[in-house]
């Protein structure tokens, strides 16, 4: 049988895991926006040259320049940046679910043993609150 102080230790555990996947999609969300003004800068150099010279001599290359570089900048952000960062999030997430999901059915049982208070179950029951269910967010 599981103790109270081995079951706090373990949904303590699952809630860094949380925050962990909670920062990882934090960056996720930081690298997009990288991305996006990336590929407005890119746009913003377009029309002024555009502002400053008909000469499409001079403005088809540096468009096809620009967006060679903002899809190679965005590409970069997604192998780099974004994709280690969601498995992060799913592995993180899946175990953290899979702890709490485990802690879930326990709870009643170690509650029992250790004459856990109502106060501090209930206390327990919320903070599974904050936890995806499996396959998914809450």
């Amino acid at each position: 049988m599981t103790t109270g102080a081995e079951f706090e230790e373990a949904l303590a555990q699952a809630e860094v895991l949380l925050r962990q996947a909670d920062a990882a999609r934090q960056a996720i969300g930081r690298y997009r926006t990288m991305s996006v003004l990336g590929w407005g800068a890119a746009g913003a150099v377009v029309a002024t040259l555009l502002a400053l010279t008909p000469d499409l001599a001079l403005l088809l290359p540096a468009t096809a320049l620009m967006t060679a570089a903002s899809a190679t900048l965005t590409w970069a952000i997604g192998k780099w940046g974004i994709n280690p960062l969601r498995d992060v999030v799913r592995r993180d997430e899946r175990c953290a679910a899979a702890t709490v999901s485990l802690l879930r059915e326990m709870l009643p049982f170690v509650a029992r043993e250790e004459q856990w208070t109502l106060f501090r179950t209930e206390r327990a029951k919320l903070r599974f609150g904050r936890f995806p269910i499996r396959g998914g967010r809450a």
